[in-house]
């Protein structure tokens, strides 16, 4: 009896043992984190069709957005966990553009005529972030203002904020799992398809109508058309003439090209030209900010300056030397005359400016006049004289 009794008591002692290294289940499930990937959005740089891509960078940031609570129409919108980075945008003349909008490029619009576009893509890293719960995780990004070289890129993008919210969910066995990334211009929390009447989503969010795919700038600028045209019974149309172009209020260092399609490279050496030199296919500004050079044309052509940026100021003059120098080219370009002003400030729209040198002479006629009887006598005498010699000849001949 005593050795049954220890027997119960020693089970008994096990038992409890037992039952307190023995895991008790949970009543609910833990989540483990899950870390968040990546997503990309698009940059678009809209230039002229006459213009090279510029080589400018623009920058971004992304922080965590601000929590919105439920709402009977709207879903839930939990803030971002911090550790999100974004990368950059690089531009360059060697890039790809396209001179009308790509099937995908939800955010490029509606392009402006005689403009293109380039584009890159900008990567969001969310790998630092780990997310605890299913739910809605939203994130601010803008563009950084631009402070670079070329101030003629139009920031209209930069005072803009967009979101993107990282879908977390369970996949259906206590796992969190990112289902993806939405980039939309709205603030406002993603709404529902319906309710139960208690403010309950009984049903998914509804599809987002507002997305949007990037940011894009504009590189707005004006270009400076100079022309030459000769007029007068003894201007010379092969002459070369120096003209001075001057372009002010540019960045320091700033670039500009010069196409000379429809100019030579160089004055050529002829009897009527006495100025050299070589066209220059660019003109850097100075520390202040201003821009000269100095091109040689002939009758009909004419150079531009491209990519001047909005609101600069220009100036034009030329060494007219003993021909007269007025203001105007007339129709260089089928359509388009080259007669605007010669000095400009604040320029947005293109100028098409040039001189015309005239230089007549008065040609002697009375002279010329006075001395036309005196050639007749004397084509009449030498036709005389030639008949006599004729005639004689034959009489000798005859004898």
């Amino acid at each position: 009896m005593k050795a049954k009794k220890k027997l119960i008591a020693l089970i008994t002692v096990m038992l409890m043992v037992i039952m307190t290294v023995m895991p008790v289940s949970a009543a609910g499930t833990n989540y483990s984190p899950v870390a968040g990937g990546t997503t990309k959005f698009k940059k678009y740089l809209i230039v002229k069709n006459s213009l090279d891509v510029p080589s400018v960078e623009f920058t971004f940031l992304v922080k965590p957005g601000a929590g919105i609570p439920a709402s009977e129409t709207t879903m839930e919108v939990l803030a971002g966990i911090s550790g999100a980075t974004v990368g950059t945008a690089s531009f360059s003349s060697s890039d790809t553009t396209y001179p009308t909008e790509q099937s995908g490029d939800i955010s490029i619009g509606t392009l402006p005529s005689g403009y293109k576009y380039a584009k890159k893509d900008v990567t969001v890293d969310f790998s630092a972030c780990e997310y605890p719960e299913p739910g809605i995780y939203r994130y601010e990004v803008s563009e950084t203002p631009y402070t670079g070289a070329l101030d003629s890129v139009i920031e209209d993008e930069s005072g803009t904020t967009y979101y993107i919210d990282v879908y977390v969910v369970d996949n259906g066995s206590g796992v969190l799992s990112i289902a993806g990334y939405v980039m939309h211009s709205n603030s406002d929390a993603p709404a529902i398809n319906d309710t139960n009447g208690s403010g309950q989503v009984t049903t998914a969010g509804a599809p987002v109508d507002d997305k949007v795919d990037g940011f894009k700038n504009t590189y707005a600028s004006w270009d400076l058309y100079v022309g030459k045209k000769v007029d007068g019974n003894q201007g010379s149309r092969d002459k070369y003439f120096a003209i001075t172009i001057n372009v002010s209020d540019l960045d320091a260092d700033q670039e500009l090209t010069i196409d000379l399609t429809n100019a030579d490279t160089a004055a050529g050496t002829n009897p009527a030209t006495t100025v050299s030199g070589t066209n220059p296919v660019k003109m850097t500004a100075d520390s202040n900010g201003d821009a000269s050079a100095t091109v040689y044309l002939q009758h009909g052509q004419y150079v531009v300056v491209k990519g001047i940026p909005l609101g600069k100021d220009y100036s034009v003059s030329e060494a007219s030397e003993d021909y007269k120098s007025t203001r105007g080219a007339g129709e260089l370009i089928s359509g388009i005359t080259f007669d605007d002003a010669l000095t400009g400030n604040d320029i947005v729209d293109d100028v098409h400016t040039g001189f015309t040198n005239t230089r007549d002479g008065i040609i002697p006629t009375g002279i010329l006049l006075s001395a036309t009887p005196w050639i007749i006598v004397g084509v009449v005498v030498v036709a005389g004289l030639a008949f006599f010699a004729i005639r004689s000849r034959r009489k000798y001949d005859e004898e």
